[in-house]
């Protein structure tokens, strides 16, 4: 209809802006979605790993409980740039 002369070039124009801004919500929408499925997926992986049991077998006797003395964290000669 552009080329036949009935429909002007601004027209055009204006429906795709207005069909743009429509598509829009619901790109983000299936982001949202995408992400939001990633984390149930991640969540039943984290369970999996979480139900296994431990390789380290348990000493004789039970163990003793941890108990926490204080402690602290040194770092030497660390470098760290961006290239």
């Amino acid at each position: 209809r552009v080329i036949a002369g009935d429909l002007p070039v601004g027209d055009v124009v204006a429906i795709h802006g207005i069909l743009a801004q429509l598509m829009q919500p619901l790109g983000i929408l299936g982001g949202v979605y995408r992400v939001t499925t990633q984390g149930f997926v991640d969540l039943a992986k984290l369970r999996t790993f979480l139900d296994q049991a431990s390789s380290i077998p348990t000493p004789l006797g039970g163990g003793c409980d941890f108990v926490f003395r204080g402690g602290g964290l040194e770092f030497r000669d660390v470098h760290y740039t961006y290239t």
